[in-house]
């Protein structure tokens, strides 16, 4: 089941697949590899403890409008600060809201596996660079 109210923190695998491609759209060929893996880790932290879904959303919204680097995080803030706030406030509260568990197809898992695995690896790669 998704809760509305998970707050657990995106992991670092997660965190890249979602803002590398972010990354990617606005930082033109004058960002070196050793500056994106800088730039990763310091929107990692100024997102610190974010959920995936909400990591997403943001994600999803930083593609349409930032158009440099130093606009992705505002972005997904302006996205999600209200909802992450909203969730924050529910399980201090003790409140569990759940929606029905997504129907994903065997393509689709397929697909985000194969994502994840080449994440990963270009993680490793970015690391070792540094």
């Amino acid at each position: 089941m998704a809760s509305l109210t998970d707050l657990i923190p995106v992991s670092r695998s997660e965190f890249a697949a979602e803002l590398v491609p972010c990354l990617a759209l606005v930082s033109g060929v004058g960002m070196s590899g050793e500056d994106q893996k800088t730039w990763l880790n310091a929107a990692y932290k100024a997102l610190d403890g974010i959920p995936i879904a909400l990591l997403k959303r943001g994600a999803a919204a930083a593609m349409a409008k930032a158009d440099h680097p130093s606009k992705i995080v505002p972005a997904i803030m302006a996205e999600v600060r209200e909802p992450w706030a909203w969730r924050r406030n529910a399980k201090a509260l003790g409140r569990h809201y759940a929606l029905p568990a997504p129907t994903e197809t065997d393509e689709q898992r397929a697909e985000r596996m194969e994502v994840g695995v080449l994440m990963d690896a270009l993680v490793k790669r970015l690391e070792a660079k540094g």
